[in-house]
């Protein structure tokens, strides 16, 4: 753990019915510009962003899949469901 990046944030994505559909650890983000297309807090695009408090957004770079080793979002979305309208919740 000592070479771990830190802070990390550990959430669940939650489909519009309130179904978890998956667990990650969000290791790396960045903040971007919404731009016009502004989302609401916690909500995913296909792009790989996430509407943001302030109006911004971010934008997911790595995380870690439950039980598995880190990987880049793109590796991620390769194998498991994201889609547009998922919500990021504190698990």
């Amino acid at each position: 753990n000592g070479l771990s990046p830190w802070p990390r944030c550990r959430v669940q994505l939650v489909d519009a019915d309130g179904t978890v559909v998956g667990r990650i650890t969000l290791l790396r983000a960045r903040a971007v510009e919404a731009g016009e297309s502004k989302q609401e807090p916690g909500r995913l695009t296909d792009s790989g962003t996430a509407g943001a408090g302030d109006g911004g957004a971010v934008e997911i770079l790595d995380v870690q899949p439950e039980g598995k080793r880190p990987m880049s979002l793109n590796d991620y979305r390769r194998g498991n469901r994201w889609a547009a309208g998922l919500v990021i919740q504190s698990s």
